[in-house]
Formats: structure tokens, C-alpha cells, sequence
């Protein structure tokens, strides 16, 4: 995402800052900083109101600017950055469209040869693989592929943007593996973000999802092949990850998730206590650290149950197997809850 300006260190409470912007002339560029701030400090706080002054930040930014305004194009491509990332921190329903609808207009109005354009379409790409992860329509799927590949094509060697392309189509690469089970191109996916990670080396930016979304790759190959130097290596990247993200940040969870899968298939294969009681531990620290109503709490909660169950195995413990037990039920229960929201919502009639 473009930043207009460096941060400092001033800032008011947000609730006064969202009133004086409504009653005086909007300067697109402070309103846009100070929408980054306020993200800033959800990240750090988790509270709600941030985001959302964050987001009218934005949104007068954009509405300032008007049409044919040669920065147009930038203020509406970091809007729709900032729209998938409350997204993705909020579940806001309806957010995911509008981010995708607002990045396509920066994308018309960004002309073919631009040095921005490649950046803004692996945007795109991304925000379309979030819709299909919460909505699941498969053609979001198919076209994050796609866009992640010409986002590829545009940006050459030496662009500024090519690791996050990479990086980019490499996670899409991993939604269409999870779909179709298509080795090809789970292989091309490992290919892509190993080369995104080559082009940052010494970190920065988005540097601790390129290395979970290889560790998944990574595991999912280990799944296919049971390869242990694939195993290994999926390992030290899932550690990686974690030692860039700092615990209770976003993302935090799915990241010791990961890592505790593949810690457990590493037990299943030589039969190390240590590991497995490393595996239960991160496990619960998943399951901690990712909030009732999150979409992927079942993953975590049934990861948790897995890792448990291979205690129980080694060590025949009742306590494991009977906390294992604990962890299905409450998966069943949001499972259960969520059919029923979604007969409600298509009008379907429920079971009684």
C-alpha cells in the first residue's frame, strides 16, 4: 500500500478527529495518513473503533479526489488495500465486494505500462482470494489465479512490486491446490514463493506470510509425497514465520497452527515425545489466540483435537483424550451454527 506521507507521532482520539474532518475541508493526503495511523493502532490495541474511523478516513480521502485527478487512481487502489485488510480483521460482511470493486476502478484507470499497475493487480488477486475463502464462489478462485499471473507477467526482474506478485499468486496458487487437489499446481505455488521470499531476504513487509503460505505448501506436498526433507524444510519455514509475527498480532494463530501440524506428522514419523508435547502446546496457543466466530477457529480447534489424540496414543493419557473430545464438540457446535445460518440466510428450511 502507498503511503502519502511519514507517520509522526502526534495523534488525537479518533472520535475528535473523525468530527473535524466532517466539518472542514478534506485534505486527501492527512486524511489517508491518518486512516494508516488508526490502523496502526488496531493492530496494537484490537479495538474495533480504529478500524472503522480508519476506514471513513479513507473513504473521504477518495471522495476528495476527484474524477479524472491524475492521483485518483492511487487514492482509490489504497482504499481498496485497506478495505481487504479490515476484512480480514473484522468479517464485515459486504467489505470484500467493495474492496474488489474499488481496486478493478484504480486498475481501469491505471494504464498498461504503469510501474504501479503490477502492484495494484496482485491487490486485486488478493482480495479475491479472501472472497473465495469466506463465500467460496469458485470463479473468485479461478480469477486471483489469473490476475496473480498477469500481475506476474507485468512485473518484471528488478521491479519493485515483484515479490509481492509473486508472493500473491503463489497464495492463490494454494487456494486452487485446496480445491482441486492439483499437484501441478501446488508445485508451481512452492516454485513462486520460494522466489518471492528470495527477493526479501532480509525481511520487511509481508515477509511472515510468504513464509507461512510456503510452510502450507510445504506440509501440503509432505501430505502428497511424504517426503521428509519436504517435512523438514516445512518446519524451519513455519518457525520463520512465527519469529517474524509477535504473538496475539493478526494472523498469529493460523501461524502457530501450521507450525503444530507439522510438528505433529514430524512426531508421527520418529516418535519424539518432545515434538508432540511442542505440537499440543502451539496447538492450544491456536486455538487461544483465534476468536469465537473466526472462520478458521475449526481448523484450529480440530488441529488441537488431532494433536491431543496423538498424545493420548503415546502416552495414554484420559486427560488428553478426554480435552481432544472437548475440541470436537465445540467444532461440531459452530459447524452446526453456521448450516443454520446459512439456511437462514438462502431461506432454506432447517431440520428440527
Amino acid at each position: 500500500m502507498t503511503h502519502h506521507r511519514q507517520f509522526d507521532q502526534c495523534w488525537k482520539p479518533s472520535s475528535v478527529l473523525v468530527e473535524g474532518m466532517m466539518s472542514k475541508h478534506v485534505d486527501p493526503g492527512e486524511s489517508a495518513d491518518e486512516a494508516m495511523r488508526l490502523v496502526e493502532l488496531f493492530d496494537q490495541t484490537g479495538i474495533r473503533t480504529y478500524m472503522d474511523n480508519a476506514i471513513r478516513y479513507f473513504r473521504s480521502a477518495v471522495a476528495a479526489v476527484p474524477p479524472g485527478r491524475a492521483d485518483r487512481p492511487m487514492y482509490l487502489a489504497d482504499y481498496g488495500a485497506l478495505l481487504d485488510i479490515y476484512f480480514q480483521r473484522t468479517e464485515e460482511a459486504g467489505v470484500i465486494t467493495e474492496a474488489i470493486s474499488v481496486t478493478r476502478e484504480a486498475i481501469t484507470l491505471t494504464p498498461r505500462g504503469d510501474p504501479d499497475r503490477p502492484g495494484r493487480l496482485a491487490n486485486l488477486a488478493t482480495a479475491l482470494l479472501h472472497q473465495y475463502e469466506r463465500y467460496g464462489p469458485p470463479m473468485a478462485l479461478a480469477e486471483a489465479v489469473e490476475v496473480g499471473r498477469e500481475a506476474v507477467a507485468s512485473a518484471p526482474p528488478g521491479h519493485p512490486d515483484r515479490s509481492l506478485c509473486l508472493a500473491n499468486l503463489g497464495a492463490a496458487l494454494g487456494g486452487h491446490y485446496q480445491r482441486t487437489q492439483d499437484f501441478g499446481a501446488l508445485t508451481e505455488a512452492i516454485d513462486v514463493l520460494r522466489e518471492a521470499i528470495g527477493l526479501r531476504p532480509s525481511g520487511g513487509p509481508g515477509l511472515a506470510v510468504r513464509m507461512f503460505n510456503l510452510g502450507r505448501a510445504l506440509r501440503c506436498k509432505y501430505e502428497r509425497t511424504l517426503d521428509v526433507e519436504v517435512l523438514i524444510e516445512a518446519v524451519e519455514r513455519c518457525r520463520a514465520a512465527m519469529a517474524l509475527r509477535r504473538p496475539g498480532t493478526f494472523g498469529h494463530g493460523k501461524i502457530l497452527h501450521e507450525l503444530a501440524t507439522t510438528l505433529r506428522y514430524q512426531h508421527e514419523r520418529d516418535g519424539d515425545l518432545e515434538v508432540l508435547a511442542e505440537a499440543v502446546e502451539l496447538a492450544r496457543e491456536a486455538v487461544d489466540e483465534t476468536a469465537v466466530g473466526r472462520p478458521e477457529r475449526v481448523e484450529c480447534l480440530s488441529g488441537l483435537a488431532k494433536a491431543l489424540r496423538a498424545s493420548y496414543g503415546s502416552t495414554r493419557s484420559l486427560e488428553a483424550l478426554t480435552e481432544a473430545n472437548g475440541m470436537v464438540l465445540e467444532a461440531i457446535a459452530i459447524l452446526s451454527t453456521r448450516l443454520k445460518e446459512a439456511g437462514r440466510s438462502t431461506g432454506s428450511p432447517s431440520c428440527s
